[in-house]
């Protein structure tokens, strides 16, 4: 038991002094009088922060209002005139159990404001609003860089995700035009955001979890295979931190195609790659192949330019 003891100690007193050889060269060799000078090379340039909080969001509170406190001031306000209920005259009212969710107001004071298309107006409030209005919410929260309302997109445990889908935020052209073109490549399962930016291209949309229609049924493996395939180059490229210039994403982007086709393994292929190259048959280890396949390449580049 004591000798264990000892030679835990030991190896604290080793570990503290590796700490304080790399406290010192730290110190030595970062000059932390510059690091509030705003230079992108020190520890609080963005590319090193691992967390980035949001914007909070403005908090709207819809007013409650009472339909016949509002008729009576109607009626204080114009010498005693009611507000009398609509006269329906066409063949699209609004049904009986239907209520302002602003003021409360029956049926008999709304309108069918789009001939039956889901959009009615409050003649006693001045309110337009739908089945799914902000009214029926306690609170609803809005962009504090556009003001258009967020939508929740996913429920966790203790919280609801929102999100802006307003595609000419501020925010989002800003975020969208500072990444880089790995980056960018997340948006391919978004097309409608690059027709924002004159990259528009034929898509076929499969809608859903599951086969409501022909194309999702004839369509589905495409994009179960696109997503893992976004999901394999996202993991590769998120340790990297981001690049400098679109050279770097470029060269990764280059390397991560060879590697995905060429090199690595995919079970759906019974842990073969997906294009077989015999010369790297032999080759074991990974540098060795990636060696080989950079000579190949070279090889065939030179015997293109010859011909």
């Amino acid at each position: 038991m004591y000798t264990i003891i000892t030679y835990l100690l030991a190896q604290i007193q080793e570990l503290n002094k590796q700490i304080l050889f790399l406290f010192k060269f730290i110190v030595k060799n970062i000059p932390l009088n510059n690091l509030s000078k705003g230079d992108d090379k020190s520890l609080f340039s963005p590319k090193y922060r691992k967390l980035k909080v949001d914007e909070l969001p403005k908090i709207i509170v819809p007013e409650k209002k009472d339909y016949k406190v509002l008729i009576k001031n109607y009626s204080n306000e114009h010498d005693g005139k009611v507000l009398k209920p609509i006269k329906h005259r066409g063949n699209f009212i609004a049904p009986k159990n239907l209520h302002c969710p602003c003021c409360n107001a029956p049926s008999d004071y709304i309108y069918d404001n789009t001939g039956g298309r889901g959009q009615y107006w409050c003649k006693v409030c001045d309110t337009h609003f739908n089945k799914q209005n902000l009214f029926d919410n306690d609170h609803i929260y809005k962009c504090p860089y556009c003001n258009k309302s967020l939508e929740p997109i996913k429920n966790r445990k203790n919280f609801i995700i929102h999100k802006c889908k307003n595609l000419n935020c501020s925010f989002y052209l800003n975020s969208f035009n500072s990444l880089s073109v790995d980056d960018k490549l997340e948006f391919s399962q978004h097309p409608e955001r690059f027709k924002l930016h004159h990259m528009d291209f034929e898509v076929t949309q499969v809608i859903g979890l599951t086969n409501e229609d022909s194309v999702s049924a004839e369509y589905r493996w495409l994009k179960q295979n696109i997503e893992r395939l976004n999901r394999t180059f996202k993991f590769s490229y998120k340790v990297t931190n981001g690049y400098g210039s679109d050279t770097g994403s470029n060269s990764h982007l280059a390397l991560f195609v060879a590697y995905y086709i060429f090199l690595r393994p995919h079970h759906s292929f019974k842990n073969d790659v997906l294009n077989h190259i015999p010369e790297l048959d032999n080759i074991e280890l990974m540098p060795a192949k990636w060696q080989m396949l950079i000579k190949l390449s070279q090889e065939l580049i030179i015997s293109k330019q010859t011909t």
